[in-house]
């Protein structure tokens, strides 16, 4: 692995693991009250929800991911292990997740439960296509796709494309695709350049195809989104709410604690207003407690939680495995470059 001694590669490598810091503290601080009104969380944390610990919905340990960060990790450790973006690999991996999963959204199930059944990979990959569900905005594409901002740092053109074919394995709507394309453009953008949340803004708004997700971005520029819970888990709210915390928050913490404060679908709106916030503040910018919390997130069989799980769901590795995924996107841009 490189030294990062230069002072621009150590801040890249900073904003790297500030994005998978991010992700993964929103998800796991909104995992302790997902479904929960924004009346019922100022009830019952008036300081909002700061500190990571076991139990909430899910009766997870502190730090430990949900379903969106555990297809996360999947999406970032296929990444460095075949050290490019192949669709085929990735639906394997996903399903690689899916027989492990204690949480699965129904847009998710209708692809990935159905790909399952393929006897070979050709076969479930048709398998998805064919299934994968066509009328719905969800937002489980765009909560798993930080990790490819990462490895794409700097390429944020050929990141917003990887994206869109990441979401149409199992998220095809053009929202989904597109939201997902712009998310990711943003994160390659600002973790290589570091130029900050407003370059971030500007570059999703350059990538966006789709006029509704063009809508909301502009929005983010003035208001968060007008409801969480009446849509709860549409991939609009998601990102519209990313993007205005990144362009408003005055600080990380504050900018997942006011999105977890509105309730709803609480992790995953924190996972990923977490990884774009992540990737403009930097790990820097992560508080130390959750830093903590996370790297000593890892199983073990007297860890108490509800929902054991493989070692590779696990965050514990997260500040490594952002910088393996920095470096092997760099020879994969080198790789094509020379090509």
């Amino acid at each position: 692995m490189p030294q990062w001694d230069n002072p621009a590669d150590a801040a890249t490598l900073d904003r790297a693991q500030g994005c998978l810091l991010g992700q993964l503290a929103g998800d796991s601080l909104g995992g302790l009250v997902e479904f929960q009104s924004a009346g019922a969380i100022r009830q019952r944390h008036p300081l909002g929800v700061r500190d990571m610990v076991h139990g909430g919905t899910w009766g997870n340990l502190a730090g430990q991911a949900t379903d969106d960060s555990e297809l996360a990790l999947m999406l970032a450790r296929t990444l460095v292990n075949h050290g490019t973006y192949d669709c085929q690999t990735m639906l394997e991996s996903y399903l690689h997740w899916w027989p492990l999963a204690w949480d699965r959204g129904t847009t998710l199930s209708a692809a990935l439960g159905a790909a399952a059944d393929g006897k070979t990979p050709a076969e479930r990959m048709a398998l998805a296509q064919r299934h994968a569900r066509t009328d719905s905005q969800a937002n489980g594409s765009l909560m798993r796709i930080s990790p490819l901002g990462i490895f794409a740092a700097g390429r944020p053109a050929w990141a917003a494309d990887r994206a869109r074919e990441d979401s149409g394995l199992t998220h095809p709507h053009e929202v989904c695709r597109e939201s997902c394309a712009a998310f990711v453009a943003a994160i390659s953008h600002v973790i290589a350049t570091g130029e900050g949340a407003k370059a971030a803004w500007a570059v999703a708004l350059a990538q966006a195809r789709a006029p509704a997700v063009v809508q909301v971005l502009r929005l983010a520029g003035e208001q968060p989104p007008a409801d969480y819970q009446k849509n709860m888990g549409w991939s609009l709210i998601a990102l519209q709410n990313a993007f205005y915390q990144a362009l408003h928050a005055p600080s990380l913490e504050e900018g997942i604690v006011a999105t977890i404060g509105q309730g709803g679908d609480t992790d995953t709106n924190a996972a990923i207003a977490g990884a774009l916030l992540g990737a403009v503040h930097g790990k820097a910018g992560v508080p130390e407690r959750w830093q903590v919390a996370l790297v000593a997130c890892q199983p073990h069989e007297e860890s108490g939680t509800r929902h054991p799980m493989p070692r590779e769901f696990w965050p514990m590795d997260c500040l490594e495995l952002a910088e393996k995924l920095l470096q092997a996107g760099r020879a994969d841009g080198a790789n094509k470059h020379s090509g």
